[in-house]
């Protein structure tokens, strides 16, 4: 009896440590921690995307350099993008497009050694609309780093198309 209850307590100490050990090191979400600029992007879509291993976000890895409006930028990156065969992708919210900002650099405001390519040193729109006027939209300047307001269709900037994660709130 008192074997037993022995291989009982041993039994059940191995199982409260099995899950410690079979768990290690997958629980991380995307953003935690830091990661050096050359393992937070990853080339990926037969060579046409941008995986950020920090956001966890998929980006264009060469967006279209014509300029468009808020509406027009929109339907761009909704409608017309399919990058390696895939849909689903849409304009990033205000969070998602100042998360590529690296202000400590200029033209462009990128993290050195980004992958990106064909990247203006101008606007780029977001989908995040001013909650007290929307007409207004955010925009982020991938040349300086900045980030404000424009009217939506008084104005024409870039597009950068996102795909994956989920953008929250559109209005900030």
């Amino acid at each position: 009896m008192r074997r037993s209850c022995l291989f009982f307590i041993f039994g059940l100490a191995v199982l409260w440590t099995l899950p410690t050990f079979s768990l290690a090191g997958t629980l991380d979400p995307p953003m935690s921690g830091t990661l050096s600029d050359t393992q937070r992007f990853v080339v990926v879509m037969d060579g046409m995307g941008v995986l950020d291993n920090e956001t966890g976000l998929t980006w264009q890895l060469s967006p279209i350099t014509t300029t468009k409006n808020w509406s027009e930028a929109r339907v761009q990156c909704i409608v017309n993008t399919a990058i390696s065969n895939r849909r689903g992708w849409r304009l990033p919210a205000i969070n998602e497009l100042s998360s590529l900002l690296d202000t400590a650099n200029t033209n462009p405001a990128l993290p050195t050694g980004h992958p990106f390519t064909n990247i203006v040193n101008g606007i780029y729109w977001s989908i995040s609309t001013n909650p007290d006027n929307p007409a207004e939209a955010w925009w982020a300047n991938l040349g300086t780093g900045a980030v404000l307001l424009s009217h939506k269709w008084n104005n024409q900037y870039h597009t950068i198309c996102v795909r994956g994660g989920s953008p929250g709130p559109v209005d900030y």
